[in-house]
C-alpha cells in the first residue's frame, strides 16, 4: 500500500500499482476502475504491464476460467463434461453418484474384496459371534441374561443399573 497525496492536499491510501499508474500518467482512476496487471503477475510493477480495468472486469479476469474434458461414463457411456484438474483425484469419473456407485461396486467385485471381517466375541463367555450385527455384544440370549445377574449381584456401592431400581440398597 501506499499514500498518496492528492492536489488539494487530501490523502488517500491506494495500492502501489495504482500509485505507479497515477504518478507516471498524472492522472487520478475513478472509483469504480481498478489497476490491472497484465501478465497476471502482481509482483510485476511495470508500467507497461499496468492498465486501467472497471472493476467487473478485472473481477472477472482474475478468476480462473475451468478447463473442462469431455469423457465417456463407463458405466452408461453417456458423454459428459468433468473438470480438467479433478482427473488426478478422481482418475476415473462417472457422469453421476449413481455410475460411481456402480463402478466402485464393479471394480470392488473384479478385483475381490480382500478385506478380512473383523471378529467379534461375546462379553460373557468369549465365544464368536457369528452373525454379528452392530451393538450385539453377546452371542445368545443366555449370556446376555446371565451378564445382567453378575451386574447385579456383584454391585458395590448399589448404582442404579440400567434404569432398574428393584435391587438397589
Amino acid at each position: 500500500m501506499a499514500c498518496m497525496i492528492r492536489y488539494d492536499n487530501t490523502r488517500k491510501v491506494i495500492s502501489y500499482a495504482k500509485y505507479l499508474y497515477t504518478s507516471y500518467y498524472k492522472c487520478e482512476i475513478p472509483e469504480d476502475y481498478d489497476i490491472d496487471h497484465i501478465n497476471n503477475d502482481r509482483m510485476d510493477d511495470r508500467i507497461e504491464n499496468l492498465q486501467i480495468l472497471s472493476r467487473t472486469e478485472n473481477i472477472r479476469k482474475s478468476h480462473k476460467q475451468k478447463e473442462y474434458v469431455t469423457l465417456e461414463c463407463p458405466i452408461c457411456h453417456k458423454m459428459f463434461q468433468f473438470e480438467k484438474r479433478n482427473l488426478s483425484s478422481h482418475p476415473h469419473p462417472c457422469c453421476s453418484r449413481k455410475c460411481g456407485g456402480k463402478y466402485s461396486y464393479i471394480t470392488a467385485k473384479k478385483n475381490g474384496n480382500n478385506k478380512e471381517k473383523k471378529k467379534h466375541y461375546c462379553k460373557q463367555c468369549g465365544k464368536e459371534i457369528e452373525k454379528y450385527t452392530v451393538g450385539k455384544k453377546f452371542c445368545s440370549k443366555e449370556c446376555r441374561e446371565e451378564n445382567r445377574k453378575f451386574k447385579k449381584d456383584n454391585n458395590p456401592i448399589g448404582m442404579v443399573l440400567c434404569g432398574d431400581t428393584s435391587y438397589t440398597t
